[in-house]
Parts: structure tokens; sequence; C-alpha cells
């Protein structure tokens, strides 16, 4: 009798608010709307305390352990069908990782006040001393991102459902089961005896430590390959922009060519030489815009440039020098650079309205150094938005995007020990790129 009370007691005063209130808080977290899912949440905590409770004299830690992983998940899909596959793993994982580190937390605060020995026959009362503390700042926390309609969590959602990023989350997901697994082995090693379960699951968390390093490796490969791709797309898609243009530069020319033919013949030479003159009108305006150009590669890819723009209406300056004297910098890493640039500047320009849309590219060199810069027209960025933006995977636009660009134009400056900053004004967005002439450093390492 006095065991079932005990029990009781510690379902209703331990597992059951701690299992709702970490849930809540997961939910929470990942933007999922409270008011829609709460009965589901406490029905879901109830009956995961009670079978847990139910089970737990006859299990071994280890299994037990398994076991609330296992039934939660099983739980968790039968009542939330409507959700996707991804949020529910994303808020098990959550959830899972709060337990754990409530639970690790009070273990370890009550090791310190009464003994790792008298743990595992503490009281009620001092379980709820150790746990409901930490208990109360999670519920506490959870009120204030519900009150003020705040999650955390919808940015890295973004992120990770993305069909860019699916091996991220993979990845994320191995991380989580190398943790488990450690977590399991940690509680088998210091509250039971039974030396042939931990031996198991250390050799079953070696295993997946060997398992995710090999993961994180194909991962960084795969972002690498990826990186490669995209720019070569994008190189591909800018020279045919190119040819392009300059088919239907080559059909005007030639049908300038039958007109001034047909009014030689027709001898109307004042019609002719106004002909001729707004012609020539015409090129002096573009040549004024294009301006010159150094070098054949950079020459290319601002033309190539200017005529993606033109089909966007973007307005395209670019000041560039006539001569580029920089002579450790690769042509290569200079056309990645000022395409990931003005690419991303592009797609930040075209989401205003066509007549608010402006793209400036200024070059400048002073000395052995080179100074990029690039700016359009945009929304004003937040201070944590600017220091995402280098982050690989981050982007402000849609899901159709990698948020591979301004990455890869991070690595890219630093290998010539360059610096890379993004400004925001009401004006506009601005990114400083500084590179010095020197030689790259995986060449200087050779």
């Amino acid at each position: 009798m006095n065991y079932m009370l005990q029990a009781a007691s510690n379902t209703l005063l331990l597992s059951i608010p701690q299992s709702v209130i970490c849930l809540a808080f997961s939910f929470q977290f990942w933007g999922m709307r409270l008011e829609l899912y709460w009965r589901k949440v406490l029905l879901l905590g109830v009956l995961h305390s009670l079978y847990l409770n139910a089970l737990m004299p006859v299990t071994p830690l280890p299994v037990h352990f398994l076991n609330a992983l296992i039934s939660f998940a099983a739980l968790f899909f039968l009542l939330f069908r409507t959700i996707g596959l991804q949020m529910k793993l994303m808020i098990q994982i959550t959830f899972y990782l709060i337990v754990i580190i409530s639970d690790t937390s009070a273990i370890w605060m009550g090791s310190g006040l009464l003994g790792l020995e008298r743990m595992a026959d503490a009281s009620l009362a001092d379980r709820m001393l150790l746990c409901w503390p930490l208990v109360a700042a999670i519920a506490v926390l959870c009120w204030l991102l519900y009150d003020r309609s705040c999650y955390p969590g919808q940015k890295i959602r973004r992120f990770l459902t993305s069909r860019h990023h699916r091996p991220m989350f993979l990845f994320i997901v191995l991380i989580f089961i190398q943790t488990v697994i450690m977590v399991a082995y940690f509680f088998s090693r210091f509250f039971t005896r039974y030396d042939e379960m931990s031996k198991m699951l250390f050799y079953i968390g070696l295993a997946a430590t060997l398992f995710v390093s090999f993961a994180a490796i194909s991962l960084l490969i795969r972002t690498r390959e990826e990186a490669i791709r995209m720019t070569r797309s994008a190189y591909v898609s800018d020279v045919m922009q190119m040819l392009t243009s300059i088919r239907g530069q080559r059909h005007d020319f030639l049908n300038h060519i039958q007109v001034i033919s047909s009014m030689l013949t027709m001898k109307k030479y004042d019609q002719l030489k106004s002909y001729i003159e707004e012609i020539a009108i015409d090129l002096q305006a573009q040549n004024s815009r294009n301006g010159p150009l150094p070098g054949a590669a950079v020459a290319a890819l601002v033309q190539s440039k200017q005529v993606a723009a033109d089909a966007r209406q973007i307005c395209f300056n670019h000041e560039i020098p006539a001569k580029l004297a920089m002579s450790h910098l690769r042509n290569t890493d200079l056309i990645r650079i000022l395409g990931n640039l003005i690419d991303n500047a592009f797609d930040e320009a075209a989401t205003l309205p066509a007549g608010e849309r402006f793209t400036n590219l200024a070059l400048r060199q002073q000395e052995q150094r080179l100074e990029i810069e690039v700016m359009n027209s945009g929304r004003l960025l937040s201070e944590e938005e600017r220091q995402m933006m280098l982050t690989p995977g981050y982007s402000t636009k849609d899901n159709h995007h990698s948020g591979l660009g301004l990455a890869i134009v991070s690595d890219l400056v630093s290998r010539y020990n360059g610096t890379l900053s993004v400004d925001s004004d009401p004006q506009g967005i601005i990114i400083r790129a500084v590179l010095h002439d020197r030689p790259p450093k995986q060449e200087a390492l050779l």
C-alpha cells in the first residue's frame, strides 16, 4: 500500500508535471501553437508518465531509459498525426534533451547535497526539492515565450526543413542518438550493478561515435561539392545569358545594316544620317554605362550580370579601375567572390518594386590591397541577421536558396587574409570585402 501511494505521488508530483511542461516548451520553441495542441500535450504527458511508472519496478534502469524513448515516440506519432515527420522528430529531440539536461542537473546537485550513493534511495521530498526548481524555470521560460509570441526555433526550423539541408537534419538525429546512448551508459554505470549492460552500452556508444564522425566528414564533403556545383551552375547561366545577349546584338546589327543599305539605295541621305546618329548615341550610352573593365574574365562577368540585371529590372552600376595589379589574386577566386556578391545583391533587390531596385559594384585598389563593395536596395537587417548571413546554409530568402553564397565568399576572403563585413542602413545593404595581395593560405603551406 505504501509503495502504491509513493508511486502515485511520484507520478502526480514529479513525472506528469515534468513531462507536460517540457513538452509544452518544445512545442513553443519550434513555433507550434500551444492553443491548438494543449489537450493532446496534457494527454501525452499523463499517459507516458503512468506507463513508465507502472513498469519502473520491473525494468532495469537502462531498459527503462530506452523504453521511455520508444514509448514516447509511439504515443507522439499516434496523437499528433497531422504534424510532419521532420517536425515530430525535432519536437521529440528537444523534449528528450530538456528532460536529460534537467534530470542530469538534478542528479548532479543531489550528489553534491546527499551523496551519489543516497541518490537512488532519495525520498519524494528530496526529489521534489531537486527537480521542481528546474521544472519551474522551464515553465516560466515557456510562459514568457508564449506571452510574447516568441518562437526561437523558427529560423532553425526553416533551415532544417529545407530540401538543401536534409543531410544536416539527419546529422543532428545521429548526434542525438549518440547522446542518448552515452546518457544510458552513464546511468547504468553509476546507478546500477548491471556490468554486462554497461559494457554493451559502452561499445554501442563507441560505435555510434565512429559512425557520427564518419557522417560529419561525409556531410562536409557533400556541402563542399554542393557549393562547387552551384558555383559552376551560376557561371554556366551567366555565360548563356551573355551569349544570348550577343546573339541579340548580332540580330539587331543585321537589321541596322539592312536599314542603312535600303536608305542608301533610296538615296535618303538626311534620314540615313539621323538614323546613324541615333545608333551612335545608343552605342555611346551603352559604353558609358559599362565603362572600362579590367581583364577578360571580369569583363565577361560584369557584362553577363548586366544582362541579368536588365532582365530583372535592376539598375546595375559598376565602378571598376582599368587595371588590377594583384599578382597573387587568382582570376577564378575573384570571379567567384564577385559573382556570389552580385547574385546575392540581385536576389535581395528583386524583392522590392521595379522602380526601387538597384545594385552598385565598386572595386578600389590601394597598393597591395583590393576593396570590393557591393550595395543593393533592400530591407533593414537586424544585428542577428547581419551576423548570421555569413553562416553556411543561412538564407533570408525562401527554401530555393541554399544560403552558401556569402559563406563561399567568406572562405575565399579568409584565404587572402582579408575581411568581410555586412552593414545595413535605410538606403540599403552594403557588403565589403578586403583582399590583400598575398599568396592564398593553401599555397603558403606547400
